[in-house]
């Protein structure tokens, strides 16, 4: 070959260089792994990406713990459900009392604690 020994010396020489860089691009890879297994281990079984500065409302929204608990369907925390819409003896377009019985109460047993009990229920006591 005319030009063999330019290509030798050529891969001799930067051919330690380029094995030094798979080499580090390896490792960060592998340090980015660990890194995701990590957050995953601390978050439970999902997966949170990283979210770069350039979008802070997305950064918030994804360290809020609230709205992951409001957004992510966990088996763990079934919650039954209420029924306090439903009103089977009930003719009109809006349900009576559809404030104090229906929304605020719901608000209270989903949101409220575990204070909250079934014998106020209206959906249990019947409709005022």
């Amino acid at each position: 070959m005319p030009l063999g020994n330019v290509a030798k010396t050529i891969g001799t020489s930067f051919g330690p260089a380029l094995d030094a860089i798979e080499q580090e691009y390896s490792r960060r890879g592998k340090l980015q792994q660990e890194q995701q297994q990590k957050t995953t281990q601390q978050n439970g079984d999902i997966y949170v990406p990283e979210i770069p500065h350039a979008l802070p409302i997305s950064r918030m929204a994804k360290d809020n713990a609230f709205l992951r608990d409001v957004l992510i369907y966990d088996e763990k925390k079934k919650v039954k459900p209420r029924l306090s819409w439903y009103d089977p003896y009930d003719k009109t377009w809006v349900p009576n009392n559809w404030f104090q019985d229906g929304l605020a109460a719901d608000m209270k047993y989903y949101f409220g604690g575990s204070n909250t009990s079934e014998a106020s229920d209206a959906a249990v006591n019947g409709r005022t």
